[in-house]
């Protein structure tokens, strides 16, 4: 039960970083490769989050 509550929050997350970079792409009308790569780093971030969640939980 906590590791489905974990992928829960983990696409949440997720999500709510995807409505971020919608809202930012409007505002600013920046280029699609910056876009991009800000969504790389943030999802490697992401992921090294839940793996030390993983690992101090466990």
């Amino acid at each position: 039960m906590k590791k489905k509550s974990y992928v829960f929050w983990g696409y949440i997350f997720m999500f709510a970083v995807a409505i971020n970079g919608a809202l930012i792409i409007r505002i600013f009308n920046l280029n699609f490769l910056y876009i991009l790569s800000l969504y790389i780093i943030l999802f490697i971030l992401g992921l090294i989050c839940l793996f030390l969640l993983f690992k101090s939980k466990n």
